[in-house]
């Protein structure tokens, strides 16, 4: 029997040999696909077999497959453990996506999808808008499941309450958040996501206008990441957004005694009430390669990054047009670090931060005793744009500019930049390794400074 072209593309994308009609299985949903697994379909249509995704998930064995048609599905669902994929039927179209939805009803029981039961990487959410749980978005209670191209958005109690969880909420375990928008999520803290003791991937994914609440202690609009134990592994986030969130401290990011990594990633237009309108940072490692921090707020101190006894690292990062509140006396429009922080930043643009002590870097140490070292950057001012106070130390290193680095869009540079060639030139990027957008990190025999390479 000859195949249609049709069935032969399907057959390709869905990488299986046989497809048997859903009619033939007497209404029952069911649609074989191989030996390993089933395809169960979900519609709003009366008279479908399964008209809630909950139904289908129960009804599941392992290894099968639920396609939600487009649809608002007023309901809580919880993959008690299954390695199953549940997800619309075209996860790669936005608008498929956006009328593919899962509404929580501001019900506080649970958040509106749950993984709870150990899963693993097999169990899959793609391609569908997750609303309005106001005891969360998603759940991850030590479990590492997959969610993909999937809109998380508006979960969580307002941001003026001091209770509720986040868009996404993890504790325990590594799950893999892929190519997801993240938005208009509020919580006590980690508006967008919450991660305690976990080690996310989040990859690909865009966190905008989430938000904690307004009163101290709120940190992390965009993401709060922390640890009961110090360094415990947490989170590895490539090719990230952050950007127009709000919190008290830590807008974009909060870190909490998590060692992180973050490359190619952008943190942009975030405010913080208080500290660290682009990232805060608590006692935490984290390496920061080839990142935009820019045209973030700190009210008080640190426009861009506050970092407190914190051991933190930045390379060929973009820190600019951070800027601080100007009526009054602050500190750090692009980094304040306080306390007995061991930072090294190296290959990175320090221009356009504003602040009325330290406009590029300011340091203050009393009791502990500080150090930050710069090598091959580029500082407004120089030395000058640093302000060190008390008993910290800054050590100005080799190889460091003070020369407009013609940035483009606070990220970008022209391609008359003087940081063209100008960074480190002992520097062996890593295998692979990428600037911001993806291209090869050394191009003319020498590292670029900033996260741009021309």
């Amino acid at each position: 029997m000859k195949t249609s072209h049709k069935l032969s593309s399907l057959l390709a994308w869905i990488g299986l040999t046989l497809v048997v009609a859903p009619q033939s299985l007497a209404g029952q949903g069911r649609l074989n696909l191989n030996k390993s697994g089933v395809f169960l379909k979900v519609s709003c249509e009366p008279g479908s077999p399964f008209q809630s995704i909950q139904s289908a998930i129960d009804a599941a064995s392992e290894g099968d497959t639920i396609v939600v048609e487009p649809c608002i599905y007023h309901e809580l669902i919880n993959f008690q453990g299954k390695s199953i994929t549940v997800r619309s039927e075209d996860p790669s179209n936005p608008a498929v996506v956006a009328k593919t939805v899962i509404d929580g009803e501001a019900l506080y029981t649970s958040a509106v999808v749950t993984f709870d039961h150990q899963e693993g990487s097999k169990a899959v959410l793609d391609g569908l808008t997750i609303r309005n749980g106001w005891d969360g978005g998603i759940e991850c209670f030590n479990s590492s499941p997959s969610v993909r191209n999937c809109v998380i958005e508006n979960n969580g109690i307002p941001a003026f309450f001091l209770i509720g969880r986040s868009g996404i909420f993890c504790s325990g375990g590594s799950p893999q958040f892929l190519r997801c928008i993240v938005r208009g999520n509020s919580a006590e803290r980690g508006g967008g996501i919450h991660a305690f003791d976990s080690a996310p991937l989040i990859e690909e994914c865009f966190f905008y206008g989430n938000a904690t609440s307004f009163f101290a202690p709120s940190e992390g609009g965009g993401g709060y990441f922390s640890s009961s134990i110090n360094d415990l592994p947490g989170p590895l986030v490539r090719d990230t957004v952050f950007e127009g969130n709000w919190s008290h401290q830590g807008a974009g990011v909060y870190l909490d005694r998590v060692s992180a990594r973050f490359d190619r990633c952008i943190i942009r237009k975030n405010h913080a009430v208080d500290k660290g309108g682009g990232i805060g940072a608590y006692d935490s490692t984290a390496e920061f390669l080839n990142c935009g921090i820019v045209e973030n707020t700190g009210v008080f101190n640190g426009g861009g990054l506050y970092l407190v006894n914190d051991h933190s690292n930045l390379r060929n990062c973009t820190v600019a047009f951070n800027s601080t509140f100007p009526n009054y006396f602050t500190r750090g429009g692009g980094i304040f670090a306080i306390g007995s922080n061991q930072n090294r930043l190296s290959n990175c643009v320090f221009w356009g931060n504003e602040a009325s002590e330290g406009p590029q870097i300011a340091l203050y140490c009393i009791a502990l005793h500080g150090t930050v070292q710069v090598d091959y950057c580029d500082m407004q001012g120089g030395s000058g744009g640093v302000a060190s106070l008390g008993g910290a130390t800054f050590l100005w290193g080799p190889g460091n500019l003070e020369l407009d680095p013609l940035l483009l869009d606070g990220i970008h540079l022209k391609d008359i930049s003087p940081l063209r060639n100008a960074g480190d030139p002992s520097f062996v990027p890593s295998s692979g390794e990428t600037d911001i957008d993806g291209d090869p990190r050394v191009q003319e025999g020498r590292v670029d400074m900033g996260c741009d390479e021309l």
